[in-house]
């Protein structure tokens, strides 16, 4: 009730402040000041509309793999501040504490998304552990590509046909893998740089360089072009491995030190109240 009652005093007083407007000003001043207002307005909506298609948002948003276009992270940050700013307003009004009307300014800080902000960290943590996926699929198109060929030895398929056929069966990459499909007639390598440059991994770059090869080379020489860069997947995929392992492995070690540190903390405190009996029992 209070915040009704406050907003039926706002929307008074500002039609107050309008007819005293009005009433004491000329019509030629009346007009400047609409024109001001007109051009700020028009201004701020260029502004919002060049935020709004942030390309920087959108290459940490497609790299984190978050299926959001910019327009929408922004409207679910101003949605968050307002929703912040009118439950502190409520705290301000009910209990008047007037130091929780920073919360709306943490919220939309929060949301910032540049090396000053929380969320850039959390971009690059999302990007990290989406490239983990994505290049695990990379591999995995890898060795169907070369089961395919492998199928087919005695009676080669095309590239295109092949990659037709696999599409279905990557999901992370079923995107990037259409677009190239729809381009591939108008140039297989500008298909295939394409999709590298959508996935925007290394791997992925190596992959289309090699799938370059295969698609200019002879049926039969293609296999051996995939089974002469096998090492290198092989190597990048246990070289992810490897961190994981040792993410973990840090992971774990944190937590065992914790339950330690807490045992001992226990113990030691149990020591000191047996101590302290011990001294008042003499």
């Amino acid at each position: 009730m209070d915040l009704i009652a406050y907003g039926i005093l706002g929307v008074a007083a500002s039609t107050s402040v309008y007819l005293y407007y009005v009433a004491n000003t000329t019509e030629y001043t009346q007009s400047q000041i609409r024109a001001r207002i007109s051009s700020q307005w028009r201004i701020t909506q260029v502004r919002v509309r060049e935020k709004m298609h942030d390309e920087t948002l959108a290459t940490y948003l497609q790299q984190s793999g978050l299926r959001i276009t910019a327009a929408t992270y922004y409207y679910v940050r101003a949605l968050a501040t307002l929703l912040v700013a009118l439950f502190s307003i409520r705290i301000v009004v009910t209990v008047g504490n007037p130091l929780v009307l920073v919360l709306p300014a943490g919220v939309w800080w929060f949301f910032s998304y540049h090396s000053y902000g929380p969320m850039y960290y959390v971009f690059r943590l999302l990007k990290r552990q989406h490239t983990l996926v994505i290049n695990k699929e990379l591999y995995l198109l890898y060795v169907l590509i070369k089961q395919q060929l492998q199928f087919y030895a005695t009676r080669p398929r095309s590239l295109y046909a092949i990659l037709q056929r696999l599409t279905p069966r990557l999901p992370k990459l079923a995107q990037a893998l259409n677009q190239c499909l729809t381009l591939w007639s108008r140039d297989p390598k500008y298909a295939l740089d394409t999709f590298a440059e959508r996935i925007g991994t290394e791997q992925a770059s190596a992959l289309a360089k090699i799938l370059q090869e295969v698609e200019s080379s002879a049926p039969e020489v293609a296999l051996d072009i995939l089974e002469q860069r096998h090492d290198d997947f092989q190597e990048e995929r246990l070289a992810a491995f490897r961190q994981r392992m040792y993410f973990r492995g840090l992971v774990g070690f944190a937590l065992a030190f914790l339950g330690i540190s807490a045992a001992a903390w226990d113990f030691a405190a149990i020591i000191q109240l047996y101590t302290d009996s011990m001294m008042q029992f003499q």
